[in-house]
Order: structure tokens, then C-alpha cells, then sequence
């Protein structure tokens, strides 16, 4: 948890620091720390459909230094899917 308090610090000092304004709402901040994994993809794809309901932007921040393809393709299937009903997302990747 300490770690993924600290990411998150780091990537709002990152984005304080970059020429466009990022704000990121804790209500629809999924953060993806550590190797994507099949255990991983449930809870994650579960917050999306669950965010997607709200009608609101999803961000996600990812720090991974990779893992399973399979795994990996079933967040980016599952956001595409969200996506062609409206849900807009916005990632941020370390």
C-alpha cells in the first residue's frame, strides 16, 4: 500500500510538472502496481465495468515491468469493450 501511495505522489508531481493540467479523482483512479498477472485482471476489470457506470473518465496508472501477455490483453479487450459504449479512459504509464 506505502507503495502505491508513493507512485501515485510521484505521478502527481510528474503531471504538476508537465505543460498540460492533469487532475486525478481518487473516486475513478484504478492504480495497476507490480506484474500483470491472471489474479490481477478480475478485481481490475471489475472496477472498470464498475467505474463505467458513474459516466465519468476512468484513470489508470500503471507500473509494471511487464507479465502475462494473455492477461494483459484481456485489460486492454475489456477497456476497448468499455469504450465503444462511451466510457472514455485515461492512462498513465511509469
Amino acid at each position: 500500500m506505502k507503495f502505491l501511495i508513493t507512485l501515485i505522489h510521484s505521478l502527481l508531481a510528474i503531471a504538476a510538472s508537465a505543460k498540460e493540467s492533469v487532475t486525478l479523482s481518487p473516486e475513478r483512479t484504478i492504480v495497476l502496481g507490480g506484474v500483470i498477472t491472471d489474479g490481477i485482471v478480475g478485481p481490475m476489470t471489475e472496477a472498470m465495468v464498475s467505474l463505467s457506470k458513474t459516466g465519468k473518465e476512468i484513470d489508470i496508472i500503471i507500473s509494471s515491468p511487464g507479465g502475462s501477455v494473455i492477461a494483459g490483453n484481456t485489460l486492454v479487450d475489456r477497456m476497448v469493450q468499455l469504450k465503444g459504449s462511451g466510457v472514455k479512459f485515461r492512462c498513465f504509464i511509469s
